[in-house]
């Protein structure tokens, strides 16, 4: 990652909204609590599993989903028009 301090302003995410950067947060457990009360959610939902995905270079949540039981799946890479680039896919398994 290439801005530690969040010197860079805001995230943009899918269709126009955005998250602010919180370096300060970073590291304690925020977004494997976040992840937990997701998959919580989606096995109320009767799904049988999740994927994820994330850039090979986002090392946080490669630590975030292992934690809540996810395993890679593959490597691959996204169409240019998504943006192109190297990523993993993992998947979380629910239920029993």
């Amino acid at each position: 990652m290439d801005d530690l301090e969040a010197a860079a302003g805001p995230i943009r995410l899918p269709y126009g909204s955005t998250s602010e950067r919180l370096p300060c947060k970073r590291g304690q457990g925020y977004a494997s609590h976040a992840l937990s009360l997701l998959l919580l959610e989606a096995e109320d939902w009767g799904l049988p599993w999740v994927e994820l995905t994330t850039n090979l270079d986002n090392i946080p949540s490669q630590n975030v989903i292992p934690n809540n039981g996810g395993y890679l799946v593959e490597h691959f890479t996204t169409p240019a028009v998504y943006g192109g680039g190297e990523n993993l896919r993992y998947r979380i398994d629910l239920g029993d």
